[in-house]
């Protein structure tokens, strides 16, 4: 992430190591942690896993009917992509994986008196 920002952590060997740089910056910088507490932001986070599971696939269809449609160009794919991935993700988020985690949380709220056997 911080090479596209043109950054090159000089102690960093992995992009693991990035991350945590962001991590300590947004803790001691006020305005990386206000713009990261933004409501788009934390609202990307509520459905990174989703767009992680479904971008592959929503990449994939589109490379794929994409130039039937006559539009070849990588970057104008790459532009449709961006929004068809999050709309899809969204989509799953709200279908698959809330009712999942609500699920999920009722399960472990009624005890194991309540389970089926």
């Amino acid at each position: 992430m911080l090479r596209l920002l043109n950054f090159r952590c000089s102690f960093c060997s992995n992009p693991l190591d990035e991350t945590q740089v962001v991590v300590v910056v947004a803790i001691a910088d006020g305005f990386t942690r206000r713009a990261l507490s933004a409501t788009p932001m934390v609202f990307l986070g509520k459905v990174s896993y989703s767009l992680y599971l479904t971008h592959a696939m929503v990449i994939g269809a589109l490379v794929a009917l994409l130039p039937r449609l006559g539009i070849v160009d990588p970057l104008a794919i790459a532009a449709v992509s961006l929004p068809a991935s999050m709309l899809v993700s969204v989509v799953f988020w709200r279908i698959i994986e809330v009712p999942s985690m609500n699920l999920s949380r009722s399960l472990a709220s009624s005890g194991p008196r309540d389970v089926v056997r």
